[in-house]
């Protein structure tokens, strides 16, 4: 399942767009980040991450490292691509970072092991879901939250 838009609407907030292929080579790359911070005591990825997904959030995907490695890989492999709305993937980052900084919060700071793989855990379902099924849960609860909102004439 692609994380496009219904046909004919678009996203309300911005015209920039993403790569649909770097977007899912990026969730790969995310999910398996995730699996060394789950099943090894490197609890350092989570910040790597969290430091990621704030370029995402407040500057622009293009300066993101993981971004980067992500458009080399999906240009390298000549992977099919179509530009999706970056809006609901800046949502879907923003949510990440959430994750990220929970995660690190549970796990290092509070000592909360249960709590930390339940968090880190669900973090790593919704990264595989991008890279692997092209299901962005955040871009899901994007459009969600967005379709429910009044449009505002100017």
């Amino acid at each position: 399942m692609e994380t496009t838009p219904a046909a004919g609407a678009a996203c309300p907030i911005s015209t920039q767009k993403v790569s649909s292929a770097a977007a899912r080579v990026n969730g790969m790359i995310v999910t398996g980040l995730l699996a060394v911070a789950l099943f090894t005591p490197a609890r350092w990825v989570l910040a790597l991450l969290a430091v990621d997904f704030a370029i995402k959030v407040f500057l622009r995907f293009r300066y993101s490292p993981i971004c980067a490695v992500s458009r080399l890989i999906s240009r390298t492999l000549k992977l099919p691509t179509h530009p999706v709305d970056a809006a609901p993937k800046r949502f879907a980052a923003a949510l990440g970072l959430g994750f990220s900084v929970a995660g690190l919060l549970l796990g290092v700071v509070f000592a909360l092991p249960i709590a930390y793989y339940t968090v880190v855990g669900m973090f790593t379902v919704c990264a595989a879901l991008e890279g692997f099924a092209g299901f962005c849960v955040g871009c899901t609860i994007y459009q969600t939250i967005t379709a429910r909102r009044p449009i505002q004439a100017t």
